[in-house]
C-alpha cells in the first residue's frame, strides 16, 4: 500500500505532494510530478504532468535540473531521453492513479489516500463501523470474535495473519 498526499492549490485544483520516482540511480532519478486539476476545457485531461531529470546535491537532497526550453532548440537539433520499459510501465501505472484520484473530484483540505490492490481493504459504511465500535467499547470483543469464528473461519484467519504482518513490519 501506499499513500499520497494531496495538497489543495486553489478551488480547481491539487498539488500531489510527493513526486513519483520512476527510476533512480546514486546520483540522478527521473519523476513523474503531477497536479490534479478540474479542466474547464476539456474534463477528459484532469492531470498535468512533468518528467523531471533530478540530481542528488551534496547535501543528499533532490534538485530539480534547469529545463530545456524545446522551442529555443535549433532546426536540427533535439533531445533523446530513454525511457526503459520499467519506467513506462510504472509510468502508465502512476498516471492512471493519479487520473483515478482526479475523478474523485477536488479536495477542499489537504488529504491522504491509501493506493492499493482491489480486495486489500475492508470498507464499512459509517453505520456499520459505528456499530461494531460500539460493540467493543461495550466490551463485547469476544462474543464478536466468537460469533465471527463460527459465522466465518477464514475471515478470522486472514485478520490474525494480517496483524502478524502488521506487527512483523513494526519491528
Amino acid at each position: 500500500m501506499n499513500a499520497i498526499n494531496l495538497k489543495p492549490t486553489s478551488e480547481n485544483s491539487m498539488e500531489v505532494v510527493e513526486d513519483f520516482v520512476l527510476n533512480e540511480t546514486q546520483i540522478t532519478r527521473k519523476v513523474f510530478r503531477a497536479i490534479i486539476v478540474k479542466n474547464k476545457k476539456d474534463a477528459t485531461k484532469p492531470v498535468r504532468e512533468w518528467i523531471i531529470h533530478q540530481r542528488k546535491r551534496k547535501n543528499e537532497e533532490w534538485e530539480d535540473l534547469n529545463p530545456i526550453n524545446l522551442a529555443s532548440l535549433k532546426a536540427v537539433e533535439g533531445i533523446k531521453l530513454e525511457l526503459k520499459y520499467e519506467v513506462v510501465h510504472k509510468l502508465l501505472e502512476t498516471f492512471q492513479t493519479c487520473e483515478a484520484i482526479a475523478n474523485e473530484g477536488i479536495y477542499k483540505e489537504p488529504k491522504e489516500l491509501i493506493v492499493c490492490e482491489p480486495g486489500a481493504l475492508l470498507q464499512i459504511d459509517g453505520k456499520r463501523k459505528h456499530f461494531i465500535k460500539k460493540l467493543i467499547d461495550q466490551d463485547y470483543g469476544n462474543e464478536v470474535w466468537e460469533q465471527l469464528i463460527e459465522s466465518n473461519p477464514d475471515l478470522v484467519s486472514k485478520l490474525s495473519y494480517a496483524k502478524i504482518q502488521l506487527d512483523r513490519k513494526k519491528n
